[in-house]
């Protein structure tokens, strides 16, 4: 699967689980970021959701920085 097809597929199952808009940036050649901000009321399905989705992935993580939880989550291109 080619990384903006699978990039694309993890940012629609972030934005369906958290009903936010996510955001796609890329982080090295063949590799993309996504980011989504977690609800303020956050219920126990939707954060079951976003970890089922992390752990799909091989890098993820979590910042609160900004007084709001978001998560990220990388996919890159798989060598031939």
């Amino acid at each position: 699967m080619q990384v903006s097809v699978r990039a694309n597929v993890l940012r629609e199952a972030l934005e369906r689980a958290t009903g936010e808009v996510a955001t796609t940036t890329g982080k090295a050649p063949g590799a993309v970021r996504i980011t989504v901000t977690i609800p303020e009321r956050c219920t126990d399905e939707q954060w079951a959701a976003v970890l089922r989705i992390l752990r799909s992935v091989a890098r993820w993580g979590a910042s609160d920085g900004s007084g709001r939880t978001v998560v990220w989550a990388e996919v890159q291109e798989d060598p031939c």
